[in-house]
């Protein structure tokens, strides 16, 4: 089967419902247990607890919300097939703290025991509008980036993958094959993919074929 997979289908197209199918044949299977959705608080509560019991088929999945104050006694239970947080509640989940590099620039880092207790607890990762992680060199990003490999199964959802243009590719692609597709780095993307224009260089336009080779690369 497919572990990774983009569901780039416009609004209304059931991408929820999907997931919920994909999880359901899993769980019977016993490939997976847990599985981890991050998506905008809005869809958080009004979307994934609710369109499940839209079918009798997912009933049964137990939903639980890694939000407000009772989001650490969520977390440790069992008693949940799906976890759903927002990307603002990232930090929370692995556990970051400050720490200063050799440089003097102070950076977070990921506590080392949540991480592999997380991986344990977690085989399948959904990110529900992946365009939150478009931008590669934003916080968020950088710490899915750190727990990525440790799922096995990773979907990504949107209905607007390119709202800014292909640039905003990069990251999304890359949590679904950790840069197999377009480079490992963003820098690798863009000159690829990429030429330098407006004033000194600092925006980037696609090369005249770009769109075609993308396409093809993460098809």
């Amino acid at each position: 089967s497919q572990a990774c997979l983009g569901l780039l289908l416009p609004p209304g197209a059931g991408k929820t419902s999907i997931v919920y199918m994909i999880i359901t044949v899993l769980l019977m299977k016993k490939f997976i247990s847990k599985t981890l959705v991050i998506c905008p608080v809005r869809p958080m509560y009004r979307v994934w607890p609710h369109q499940k019991d839209r079918f009798e088929e997912f009933k049964h999945l137990r939903v639980g919300e890694l939000h407000g104050d009772n989001k650490d006694e969520v977390l440790v239970s069992d008693d949940y097939d799906v976890y759903v947080i927002n990307p603002e509640g990232l930090d929370w989940l692995f556990a970051t703290y400050e720490h200063e590099n050799s440089k003097g620039k102070r950076e977070k880092r990921v506590d080392p025991v949540r991480l592999k207790w997380l991986a344990n607890k977690f085989q399948m990762l959904v990110v529900d509008e992946s365009t939150k992680f478009k931008n590669s060199q934003t916080n968020r990003f950088k710490l899915l980036k750190e727990f990525v490999p440790k799922f096995k199964r990773r979907l990504i959802l949107t209905g607007t993958p390119t709202p800014k243009g292909l640039m905003d590719l990069f990251g999304q692609i890359y949590i679904l094959d950790e840069g197999q597709s377009l480079g490992r780095y963003i820098t690798h993307y863009r000159t690829e993919f990429f030429v330098p224009s407006g004033y000194g260089g600092y925006d980037w336009k696609p090369q005249h074929d770009a769109d075609r080779r993308i396409a093809e690369k993460i098809a």
